[in-house]
């Protein structure tokens, strides 16, 4: 008869939508009897402080397990799955509509308990065989989040479990580990974390001396290290983590040498640049290289030289058009020629009256030395006033 009238109490807030339920009366479990009305009817309270969730009961067990507990203070009763959600808050703004029947502690009247006194906060009204009642702890409710920190999980009974966990910047006070803590049979949790400022300090090593900047003259070097050593206990940060310290010194503080570069030669050990050679007794930078004028060295500026040719107007090397001149019918035939001889690096043309007369034929002369090579080293060989001879010069890659 009761469920039948349950029932028929339950369709008729369904189809009138009505906010507040008709009480139900005389309802009797495990030595208690009890009143109820729901509260809303296909409302859900949301999960924010959510201590217990019971599967496979039905709506009057569940009102039961609420009006046993002195700090439940509504419930949530999912139809779909027979569960029971109990809440140590009844705040009715945290709704969201759903297949819920929500009710308020205030809308439970216990008129008759086992025990014989309300029980203590966290404890549990239990019926025994005689019908007494006994006060049990049941669950660890009293637990709130750290500053600066969160709890993970709601569920409060005795053997869950809840995790807390420090917001970025700050770390558990126990040895930066993120905690879990056990609700003890004794009501109270195993630990409560503080979290703490994670604080840092400089790691002890730093890292290899980078390249000098200068072969000689005082030139610079750096080091670096990291703001990534975790401060265990309360001491103060020494720096923020992910700075990074750099240290600064001179190095190769010894006179340099007289550079050669430009200068007379007899062979290449008269060169003391790095990659320097010498070419028709003068210094030069090797073809890949350039003069550098801080640090008084030839710097790689290329990794090969290409094929092609960039040509320079009316310009010739004076010294290197001289002598071995080849004639040859066309460009194409000199461009073979300089990239047949390993040791080409340009060549010049001009144009040269053939037999017989206003046949036009060119001549080629072997560079062993690129513009730029000689333009740096030495600009006083070329000659920029030439006509009818222009240069051509390999390019890098």
């Amino acid at each position: 008869m009761f469920l039948r009238m349950m029932k028929y109490e339950f369709i008729l807030l369904l189809v009138f939508k009505t906010v507040i339920a008709v009480t139900v009366k005389n309802v009797k479990i495990n030595n208690f009897e009890l009143e109820f009305s729901v509260t809303y009817e296909n409302w859900c309270k949301s999960d924010k402080d959510r201590f217990q969730f019971i599967i496979g009961i039905s709506i009057e067990q569940c009102v039961t397990e609420c009006g046993a507990r002195g700090h439940c203070s509504s419930l949530n009763y999912r139809n779909q799955i027979n569960g029971c959600e109990l809440f140590l808050t009844s705040e009715t703004e945290q709704r969201v509509p759903g297949e819920c029947v929500y009710v308020k502690k205030d809308n439970i009247k216990v008129t008759k308990s086992p025990c014989q006194e309300v029980c203590a906060y966290g404890q549990v009204c239990e019926s025994t065989n005689s019908k007494k009642g006994m006060c049990n702890i049941k669950e660890c409710i009293k637990t709130k989040a750290p500053i600066n920190g969160t709890v993970l999980g709601n569920l409060r009974g005795v053997g869950d479990k809840i995790r807390y966990m420090c917001n970025p910047g700050y770390e558990p006070k126990n040895d930066g580990q993120e905690p879990v803590a056990i609700c003890l049979d004794n009501g109270q949790w195993s630990h409560v974390t503080e979290c703490v400022k994670t604080n840092y300090t400089w790691v002890a090593s730093w890292s290899p001396w980078s390249t000098c900047s200068l072969s000689c003259g005082s030139g610079r070097k750096s080091r670096t290290r990291e703001c990534s050593l975790r401060i265990k206990g309360n001491g103060a940060s020494n720096c923020d983590k992910g700075d990074v310290d750099v240290d600064n010194s001179t190095c190769n503080n010894q006179s340099c040498p007289t550079p050669t570069h430009g200068k007379n030669c007899s062979s290449k050990t008269d060169c003391i640049e790095t990659e320097a050679v010498c070419i028709q007794g003068i210094c030069f930078c090797d073809k890949l290289f350039a003069y550098n004028n801080e640090s008084n060295n030839c710097t790689k500026v290329c990794d090969t030289l290409t094929g092609n040719y960039s040509k320079i107007n009316n310009t010739a090397i004076l010294g290197f058009n001289s002598g071995n001149d080849t004639v040859r019918n066309s460009l194409e035939e000199c461009e073979k020629a300089c990239n047949y001889d390993q040791s080409c690096l340009s060549f010049e043309i001009w144009l040269e009256e053939g037999q017989p007369p206003n046949e036009v034929k060119f001549g080629c002369t072997i560079g062993l030395a690129t513009y730029d090579m000689i333009n740096s080293a030495a600009p006083t060989l070329l000659n920029n006033n030439i006509t009818g001879c222009d240069l051509y010069s390999k390019t890098c890659s």
